[in-house]
């Protein structure tokens, strides 16, 4: 994302470090961003960006053409309080880092609210100002004595936290939404599967 003051999506060659376009630009209507934090993509090369201070996330194609967006300002779930981080995982599923909210939020491709994790403080499973989200589908096995034997971890998500001690959340995962043969109706208890949260 841009600087302050223009709020563009800048667009750069990785070779030749050129700048190849800029998208969007500053505001509050479809398309337009104030103050985007962090970007990610699906596997259809859909882009979706954290607009941190209109307190939702948009969806735009490559050419930066609107496409969706979802959330408003608000602190209780499916809303946003300060979204900072986000992914996508391999099924499609988005996950939205809420600073303030200290919660990391999961929605699926149409934007319906499946569930979250976290919450505030510095004990096993909890967030301390939370920022950054990535996934692992790679490293299970280097956290296999903090998980549960009886539970099949399927990735890692890695959070970071900007206060406490904790400075990185580790959770162990499995995609109970794949699993489901219809849509999930409401929010599952996804805490349920997290096992190994470590630090």
């Amino acid at each position: 994302p841009g600087g302050e003051t223009d709020q563009n999506i800048v667009v750069l060659d990785r070779a030749t470090h050129e700048v190849k376009r800029t998208l969007c630009g500053r505001g509050v209507l479809d398309g337009k961003f104030n103050f985007p934090s962090n970007m990610a993509s699906d596997k259809d090369g859909g882009i979706y960006v954290c607009d941190s201070m209109n307190m939702r996330v948009q969806k735009i194609d490559p050419n930066g053409k609107f496409l969706m967006k979802f959330g408003s300002a608000g602190d209780i779930l499916g809303m946003f309080s300060r979204p900072r981080g986000i992914t996508v995982d391999r099924d499609g599923i988005i996950y939205v880092v809420d600073s303030r909210m200290n919660i990391v939020q999961l929605f699926d491709k149409n934007a319906r609210l499946l569930t979250y994790i976290g919450g505030a403080g510095q004990d096993d499973g909890q967030l301390d100002v939370p920022a950054q989200i990535v996934i692992d589908y790679d490293n299970i096995s280097d956290f296999a004595q903090y998980i549960d034997p009886n539970f099949a971890a399927e990735y890692l998500i890695y959070v970071t936290n900007q206060w406490g001690p904790n400075k990185i959340s580790v959770f162990a995962c499995h995609n109970i939404f794949k699993l489901s043969q219809f849509p999930c109706p409401g929010i599952f208890d996804y805490t349920n599967h997290l096992r190994g949260n470590v630090h």
